[in-house]
Order: structure tokens, then C-alpha cells, then sequence
């Protein structure tokens, strides 16, 4: 009894089925859905009403849901709170995607999971993902 699938649809996102797409945004847990609505509460009602005054590209907001739509609540969470304790006055700004790989440190040249600094904005597929250099 497994998952039906249906492989004459011809409805895909990004590659994928868009049955996969809408399944996606189902096995987030709880908290991460929580979480993903509070940011947008704020985005809607707080930060729409204000000029845009953000160093960093992608704002902190989207930054936020971005890593917390990648790596879940605990993990997301952490980089987007990383990322706000680095939003300070003496701060340069700057392009600030959310890496690919998790790891607290991507910042740092030695880990695993460092990403160079880039000059532009990696492209966004129709979700709002960064697609893939290849």
C-alpha cells in the first residue's frame, strides 16, 4: 500500500512533481510551520509598513524562511538567529545566502560546508530555492 503516484500529470515544479512540491510543505513539523507563519505575520504587518533599511541581501526575514524551509526548525532556526546576532551597526552587509550544507561555521574558510562570498544573489527557482551552480 504504498503512495500513489500519477505519472501523466504533467504539472512539475522545478523538475519535480507538483504533487512532491505540495507534499513538501506537509512534512514540516509543527514547529517549523509555526515559525514559518510567525516570519510572515512579521513581513506582512511590521516590515511592510517600514522603508527597507536591511544591509544584508536577502533580509534577515527571508533569510529566515529560506534556512528554516532547508533545515527545519531547530537548524534553520539557529542559522537565522546566527544571522541576526551578525546584523549590527558595524557590520559591511553584503549578498548573505543561506548556505547549502548545514553547519554553524560556514562562514569560516576551514569547514566543510564553506561557501566563497559572492558578488550577486544565487537565481531562485519558482519556490523561492536557490538552484544549483552546475
Amino acid at each position: 500500500m504504498g503512495q500513489r503516484t500519477d505519472e501523466s500529470s504533467p504539472a512539475t515544479t522545478a523538475g519535480r512533481p507538483a504533487s512532491a512540491t505540495a507534499n513538501a510543505s506537509r512534512r514540516r513539523s509543527m514547529a517549523s510551520r509555526t515559525m514559518i507563519r510567525a516570519i510572515r505575520w512579521y513581513q506582512r504587518r511590521v516590515s511592510a509598513g517600514r522603508p527597507a533599511c536591511c544591509k544584508y541581501y536577502p533580509s534577515c526575514s527571508n533569510y529566515a524562511l529560506t534556512a528554516i524551509r532547508r533545515f527545519g526548525a531547530v537548524r534553520g532556526g539557529t542559522l537565522a538567529a546566527l544571522r541576526l546576532l551578525r546584523c549590527r551597526p558595524w557590520s559591511d552587509g553584503g549578498i548573505d545566502d543561506v548556505p547549502r550544507r548545514f553547519s554553524v561555521f560556514y562562514r569560516f574558510s576551514w569547514s566543510r560546508a564553506h561557501e566563497a562570498p559572492r558578488l550577486t544573489p544565487l537565481p531562485k527557482d519558482e519556490e523561492g530555492e536557490d538552484v544549483p551552480n552546475e
